[in-house]
């Protein structure tokens, strides 16, 4: 299971099932760098095209420095490279690109229109 076959011009082509925190699929964000960003309901997945790995993020008690929650509702990258993440129940994540992963949390975050 989990396997897909499919042809192309370029010729036969296999998919495998990522190896995911989750099979739950909350949202999908492919970066400025090529880095895919899959969010799901336990945790935060990075796929690197240059190693072809990925990478689970999880919340960790008492740990400032992990995603606040692990229920990933949204990704957005904005102008900067930044990726934002959006969970249930754990307010907002940015992750600064420029660095080597840093997450700052970002709690009780209320927009007005």
């Amino acid at each position: 299971m989990g396997l897909l076959w499919f042809g192309t011009g370029d010729g036969l082509n296999r998919y495998d099932k990522a190896p995911l925190s989750s099979n739950n699929i909350q949202c999908i964000l492919e970066d400025s760098n090529g880095n895919v960003w899959v969010g799901t309901n336990d945790g935060l997945n990075r796929f690197n095209y240059n190693t072809g790995t990925f990478t689970v993020f999880h919340n960790k008690l008492n740990n400032s420095t992990s995603i606040s929650n692990n229920y990933i509702k949204s990704l957005l990258e904005n102008d900067k490279g930044e990726v934002w993440v959006g969970t249930g129940g754990g307010g907002l994540n940015k992750i600064l690109a420029k660095q080597k992963l840093k997450i700052c949390g970002i709690y009780n975050v209320i927009i007005t229109r």
